[in-house]
């Protein structure tokens, strides 16, 4: 077992140290006032300049940075910290402070920054920074004197404060201006220019300013404009909102109201305001009281100014107003241990001894583009993921593909907890983990419907991380129930299109329905019928056929119930049907009729074999397959007849009743004899009837989508027109299906991992940036995607916190590039494999911008 730890241990640590481009959340407290601001309170009815001493440290001791000796102590000699001899050797010792006074409010601040769980903070008095070195100084020694080395405290890191400044601008915005701490003195040489005095700030306008703190590398954004007056001029607004440096917005107000205006009137002045513009909440902080109220969760690579800048930058994929929900269960990344012949591989670049002889993929927790050019091993990927963590495939050969690896490890995070999963490749030679021969071990799994299941005691172990550095392993019977509850499966578009086409669409519905619907009731028959022994069958149906109708009716009710409420938020777009009558009933007859199909009389009468079966497939869609067989069962002929008689199915052929001059006719005197006769042969087909049985249930399950055809962007409303899935266009269909996956897992609040190859396929680019790409954006902070991509459009508007890239010789493939969609890197990848090239994608803007004008009139 420690053998086995330490090989878990180097995979998992593999994964978690790779470099990850999409970092981390932060909370963090922006717009901090101190008292460096002419403003400050500290404690919320007074201000920090008109309280004592007396009175700071008696609310020291009420908050709970003192205990009562220790204030009692400090007030017995304030004196003594008020003398000048104090302030020299603060002084002497570059500890920032002037006064006991103003080291108290600091530490004030420090603790209650802490206690709120803050991770990083922005300092911003207004018009100056005087106050900067002192929180930082203070932050530091809190951590160091109250934090550092305490049990509950023990992954808890000091804040990381950044230089910021709240300016004063002449047409009355406030101004947040973050520069890194390296630019101190430019930020106050030039602070020392613009400002007046620090409660007038700057006769300069916000546009000016920003221009200035552009300058020095810093970045701004427009303070609490919930409660501004937007003075300007039309033309001066215009430019002021169309600024690079107004992409984000501070708020103290997150209400509807306050986001409407304040969108409303960016909008007036530039028209993409809706799109562009993000929201930080921030507690504009003039008190202790204050803090830890209003945050903001950024993501942060390292948590350093050049990270800030760039979440600033890309603040749709990484800054929040409310922290994201966090997920119970997302896979963190794949390590493939290649072997002599797999496919991929570490990057030819990648020289390092041990991790060399694996490729090694993490994965963001919400959106990963996995893109490349034909043959690089973006669908092996997932193809890979797919079948490891679901244990099914349906492909035979793709899984011979993926088993001609050495070792897969799976790396997940599950219920609070890490695992990694070890997928073993079983070919011939069971007793070896890796095989060159590339044939599957037919014992280790089995084969239903087209759909290969593999045997989870065979092709995989699991082990759960339970500390640092320490993996326990799961008991195998454990193991699937923690797969299935990762993970369902990946959904390849095209195979879903050729689903439908085959008439097979109910299969992928009821995959995805019925996901996580635990109906106990109908399990435990289906359980019984599939595993009571022959003899005892038919004494079961006697007894339970009322039970069997009746816990099918109550599954199928539940069932409807579901999608109904699924229907009912989504009846303008798509729909779903629960239709068990879209199958024939010779779907689950036909066993049994096949049986019946044989020559001869029924109990020596004119009645045949061959009428029989005419009969019973009437009488099942009269009053219901299992009704029938409980009639007939029970032996309760006289009912049976009652509905529909059997002798209407006599067939008075001349030429059969000459040459069959001795059958008796079927009549008052003879009914009862065909009834038993009928019994009889139903009591032999045991097989049949209980394949008949299972095949019924199976039916409950059917479902089918229409979709809104006449769902268009358009200024007037249309009538839906629902039409089902099967007469759709090619195109109608990917849309249907689409919508459905996305918004079915949203409304059932499904948080599995989605996986999923190339939806951009058969869909024009229109529909693919106004829909497909508002539906990724919508999912991925619920659930973790992962999509194979050469969509241009949903790499760089999705607002992917990952893409990766993959390359190849054709021989193996690995990982060229990974990182955030607006990195250079990523860009030229991008504009190489999905733009033709960069010469081919500037012809094309070119000559889209000799028709600017008329394009932009038009849409």
């Amino acid at each position: 077992m420690e053998v086995e730890n330490l090989t878990i241990n180097k995979i998992y640590k593999l994964v978690k140290n790779t470099r990850r481009k999409y970092g981390s959340l932060k909370k963090c407290e922006l717009h901090i006032h101190t008292p460096a601001s002419y403003d400050y309170r500290l404690i919320e009815e007074n201000e920090y300049r008109n309280l004592t001493d007396k009175e700071i440290l008696s609310f020291a001791e009420k908050e709970g940075l003192f205990q009562k000796d220790l204030a009692d102590h400090l007030l017995e000699n304030l004196a003594e910290y008020n003398d000048r001899t104090y302030k020299i050797s603060l002084q002497e010792k570059d500890i920032p402070f002037e006064s006991f006074k103003e080291y108290i409010a600091y530490m004030l601040i420090a603790r209650k920054l802490y206690l709120s769980d803050i991770e990083v903070a922005v300092i911003s008095d207004h018009n100056t920074i005087n106050g900067y070195y002192k929180l930082k100084y203070v932050l530091e020694e809190f951590f160091k004197q109250k934090l550092k080395g305490k049990q509950e405290f023990e992954h808890r890191k000091a804040i990381t404060l950044f230089l910021g400044v709240e300016i004063s601008c002449s047409e009355k915005n406030h101004l947040i201006a973050i520069v890194d701490q390296n630019k101190y003195d430019d930020l106050n040489t030039l602070l020392s220019e613009i400002i007046i005095n620090e409660e007038d700030g700057t006769y300069l306008t916000s546009l000016q300013v920003m221009e200035e703190i552009r300058a020095i590398g810093g970045v701004t954004y427009l303070a609490h404009m919930n409660t501004s007056d937007f003075i300007g001029n039309k033309a001066y607004l215009s430019k002021l909102f169309n600024h690079p440096h107004t992409n984000i917005i501070g708020l103290t107000d997150l209400s509807a109201k306050s986001k409407d205006r304040v969108l409303n009137i960016a909008s007036e002045h530039n028209k993409n305001a809706k799109k562009s513009v993000g929201f930080v909440y921030e507690g504009d902080a003039h008190s202790v009281e204050a803090l830890g109220k209003k945050n903001t969760w950024i993501k942060f690579n390292n948590v350093d100014f050049s990270s800030l800048k760039k979440a600033i930058n890309n603040h749709k994929i990484s800054i929040y107003t409310e922290k994201p929900n966090k997920l119970e269960k997302y896979i963190k990344g794949m390590v493939v241990e290649s072997g002599e012949l797999g496919f991929l591989k570490s990057s030819p670049a990648n020289i390092d001894n041990y991790s060399s002889q694996f490729m090694v993929v993490d994965f963001s927790r919400d959106l990963n583009c996995i893109i490349g050019g034909r043959g690089t091993g973006k669908s092996t990927i997932i193809n890979t993921l797919e079948i490891a963590t679901s244990l099914e495939t349906d492909d035979l050969n793709k899984l011979k593909f993926v088993c001609q690896h050495k070792l897969i490890y799976v790396v997940f995070y599950f219920e609070e907890h890490d695992y990694v999963l070890r997928f073993i490749p079983q070919t011939k030679d069971i007793t070896k983990h890796y095989h060159d021969d590339g044939e599957i071990n037919k014992q280790t799994y089995f084969e239903s419907e087209s759909k290969y299941t593999l045997l989870s005691n065979h092709w995989v172990e699991m082990y759960k991380q339970i500390k640092p550095n320490t993996f326990e392993k799961i008991p195998d019977k454990d193991v699937l129930p923690i797969l299935q509850g990762l993970f369902r499966k990946g959904y390849s578009i095209n195979n879903i299109v050729n689903q439908i086409n085959s008439g097979h669409i109910g299969d992928f519905l009821k995959e995805t329905i019925l996901y996580g619907f635990d109906y106990k009731k109908k399990s435990n028959v289906l359980q019984t019928l599939s595993t009571i022994s022959d003899n005892s069958l038919n004494k079961y149906l006697r007894e339970n056929v009322d039970r069997i109708l009746q816990e099918s009716e109550q599954y199928e009710m539940e069932v409807n119930t579901k999608i109904n409420h699924f229907n009912s938020f989504k009846d303008n777009s798509i729909r779903i049907v629960h239709s068990p009558k879209n199958k024939s009933i010779d779907y689950y007859l036909n066993d049994v009729l096949m049986k019946l199909n044989t020559k001869g009389s029924v109990a020596g009468t004119k009645l045949r074999w061959l009428d029989v079966e005419r009969y019973i497939s009437h009488i099942s869609k009269k009053i219901g397959y299992i009704n029938f067989l409980g009639l007939i069962l029970n032996k309760k002929f006289t009912k049976i007849e009652s509905t529909l008689s059997i002798i209407n199915y006599v067939n008075q052929d001349a030429s059969y009743s000459s040459v069959e001059d001795d059958l008796k006719p079927v009549d008052q005197i003879t009914i009862h004899s065909v009834y038993t006769d009928i019994y009889n042969r139903l009591m032999y087909m045991k097989i049949e009837v209980r394949k008949s049985i299972l095949k019924w249930f199976e039916i409950v399950d059917d479902f089918s989508l229409e979709f809104n055809v006449n769902l268009k962007e358009s200024v007037k409303t249309e009538p839906a027109i629902f039409k089902g899935i099967e007469q759709l266009s090619l195109g109608q269909k990917v849309v249907a299906i689409l919508t459905f996956l996305f918004n079915f897992g949203l409304h059932m609040n499904d948080t599995t991992p989605l996986i999923i190859d190339q939806p951009e396929d058969n869909l024009d680019n229109k529909y693919i940036y106004k829909n497909l790409v508002n539906s990724l954006k919508n999912i991925k902070n619920n659930r973790q995607v992962i999509i194979v991509t050469h969509s241009s459009t949903i790499v760089t508007n999705a607002d992917a916190e990952q893409v990766i890239v993959m390359d190849s010789d054709y021989k193996n493939a690995w990982i060229e590039a990974k990182g955030y969609p607006s990195e250079k890197t990523i860009i030229r990848h991008v504009l190489n494999y999905m733009e033709g090239g960069s010469e081919s994608f500037k012809h094309k803007m070119a000559t889209y911008m000799l028709y600017e004008d008329d394009l932009m009139v038009k849409s």
